[in-house]
């Protein structure tokens, strides 16, 4: 399930940390107000270091303050990863979501395909913009007019990719490519298409943004953007450790 997928994400990374590092797990509820009582409670427990996965709106100004005084209160080095803003006086290990859309659906237009659709999700958050943006982008350059037709318009949930890709499905509005923006986007597409029995790789072709681990015994036909969450954790910690042994060097990204 949701829970699952997120779970085995953060696990990868705090492997990667765990290489250098007695390390304290605080699992995250996706509300700002727990990550700002986290980062109390680590305070509280007077540890070295944090690595920290926020995942507040980093847009929404108000959440954004409250965040920004809380880690400055404290007084402890923080490293980003894989934050939904481009935080540029603190210490980081982000993914560049613009450049990996680009590079996906670039990749979809090499392999012959001209109809490229997008599954997306609330292009309010950072996150979702810059994949957004990308696609976009990967069209320009390589001269395909954008259609709007074609933009699925989801919330980032399994749930909502499976509702928005079923009802395009039926209509037979489908490209013949889609790009599905996160893992819940791409498993609510995969149902979609499994119970319109379509087959992918040959109905419809999908590029996704992340691999699927819990797919591979299903033999599904698709392609995706992998990261790396194991090597991020790792450089995190390394960042996090350099920082401590010299606290006044200029922020590393």
């Amino acid at each position: 399930g949701k829970g699952k997928m997120i779970r085995e994400y953060y696990e990868a990374i705090c492997n990667g940390v765990d290489v250098r590092a007695n390390l304290i797990a605080l699992r995250n509820a996706l509300k700002d107000e727990k990550e700002i009582r986290a980062l109390k409670r680590l305070k509280e427990m007077q540890v070295q270091g944090i690595i920290i996965a926020p995942t507040l709106d980093f847009d929404n100004f108000q959440s954004s303050q409250r965040f920004g005084e809380a880690m400055n209160n404290t007084k402890i080095p923080i490293v980003f990863m894989d934050a939904t803003a481009e935080l540029d006086e603190r210490d980081g290990v982000f993914f560049d979501n613009f450049a990996g859309a680009f590079k996906a659906v670039d990749a979809m237009i090499q392999a012959g395909h001209r109809e490229i659709g997008i599954l997306t999700g609330d292009r309010r958050i950072k996150t979702v913009r810059d994949r957004f943006r990308g696609y976009c982008k990967a069209l320009e350059v390589n001269g395909i007019e954008r259609r709007d037709n074609f933009i699925l318009e989801g919330d980032f949930t399994r749930e909502g990719a499976y509702r928005t890709a079923k009802e395009y499905l039926k209509n037979g509005k489908m490209p013949q490519a889609i790009f599905t923006c996160n893992n819940f986007t791409t498993e609510g597409f995969f149902k979609a298409v499994l119970e319109e029995k379509l087959v992918l790789g040959q109905d419809i072709f999908c590029m996704a943004f992340d691999k699927l681990e819990q797919f591979d015994m299903f033999g599904l036909n698709y392609s995706y953007l992998e990261r790396n969450p194991w090597e991020m954790g790792k450089a995190a910690m390394e960042m996090l450790l350099e920082r401590l042994k010299n606290p006044s060097i200029l922020c590393t990204r």
